[in-house]
């Protein structure tokens, strides 16, 4: 039987590792590159519809009313990736929950301090500082998807901003 310590850390490994694959899978085939264009193009259509609503220029306002119906075509678009997102993930949540839960079922973890925790026993939200397998693992993937989003998205921006400042170099070299 292994101790809670060492099944703290397997369940973390586990949450890590999760939230990695899931991370992949969201970029993959979740569309997520897509759904952050759709969020740009609506925000730049709103805010050309909130200035010329502001300056109350009709004519203007007459021209962006096909972008604001694309934009709430977008907007179904948009919720649609959702969906398709929540597709992806909630099998492989589901799975890796049922997987932790079968490996470790007499796990207890107390922690030295509260945490939120929503709707748990019939109420919106209550502070709990006592978890199973299940919370220690939705708080693991909670924390460390956060903290892999942030990274992966760090990673990413200075990739393409190397590969940007290595195409602009080469149409210099070959000017």
């Amino acid at each position: 039987m292994l101790d809670a310590t060492t099944v703290t850390i397997i369940i973390s490994i586990i949450s890590i590792a999760a939230s990695l694959f899931i991370q992949f899978l969201m970029e993959k085939y979740g569309g997520k590159a897509r759904m952050k264009e759709i969020q740009q193009t609506i925000t730049k259509i709103n805010k050309e519809y909130q200035k010329a609503m502001k300056e109350k220029n009709k004519q203007r306002i007459k021209e962006l009313e096909p972008e604001m119906e694309k934009s709430s075509k977008l907007m179904f678009e948009s919720t649609m990736l959702s969906f398709k997102s929540l597709i992806i993930v909630l099998p492989v949540f589901m799975i890796v929950r049922w997987v932790i839960i079968t490996l470790f079922p007499e796990f207890l973890i107390t922690l030295p301090f509260n945490i939120p925790v929503p709707f748990r026993n019939g109420e919106l939200l209550t502070w709990e500082d006592t978890f199973g397998p299940n919370g220690w693992f939705i708080i693991s993937l909670v924390v460390f998807g956060g903290l892999s989003q942030i990274i992966i998205s760090k990673l990413c921006s200075k990739s393409q901003e190397k590969s940007q400042e290595n195409s602009q170099d080469k149409l210099q070299n070959n000017q």
